[in-house]
């Protein structure tokens, strides 16, 4: 990924991060609403540290340490996960492992801090919804791609019904 375009997904990030927050929680019933939570940028084939990590909102310090551990753990289990479109895809709550980033290009977007990992993945997918990067980007996104990410994310949390056998 040449260093013009991740610069400009980075300045996007940290202009829209904020309200997007806001907007996806004040649709959430009060006692669903959060008051702030962790987001990470990482590559999908660099297995070092995220490009960007972000505190968002305000929180805790229990709470902040658990945010920020598992919004390092999604990322780092979509990327274990090359098949996968989201964390969704691999959660297990029985493990601590949960929803909440996606795999866009050769990025992983992930958050930890709504009050679920369905919620973290509404969020993650209405930071990356391709009208919020028109025009802002030196390469077009691709609306296809956000659509799979979208239905794969959909399928994790409200599996389409077996249709009956004949």
């Amino acid at each position: 990924m040449e260093i013009a375009h991740l610069n400009a997904i980075m300045v996007i990030i940290l202009r829209e991060l904020e309200n997007v927050f806001r907007l996806v929680n004040e649709k959430l019933s009060l006692e669903k609403q959060r008051e702030g939570g962790h987001f990470c940028l990482a590559l999908r084939d660099h297995f070092g540290p995220p490009l960007l990590m972000l505190k968002v909102g305000e929180q805790t310090l229990a709470r902040a340490e658990r945010t920020f551990r598992l919004c390092l753990e999604k990322a780092k289990r979509l990327r274990q996960h090359p098949e996968h479109l989201t964390s969704s895809q691999s959660q297990d709550e029985n493990l601590d492992q949960h929803g909440g980033a996606v795999l866009w290009g050769d990025l992983i977007f992930s958050f930890s801090g709504l009050s679920g990992g369905e919620e973290d993945e509404k969020l993650m997918l209405t930071l990356i919804q391709p009208s919020r990067w028109h025009g802002r980007l030196p390469n077009p996104v691709d609306i296809k791609q956000f659509r799979s990410i979208e239905a794969a994310s959909r399928e994790a949390y409200h599996p389409t019904p077996a249709s009956p056998e004949l």
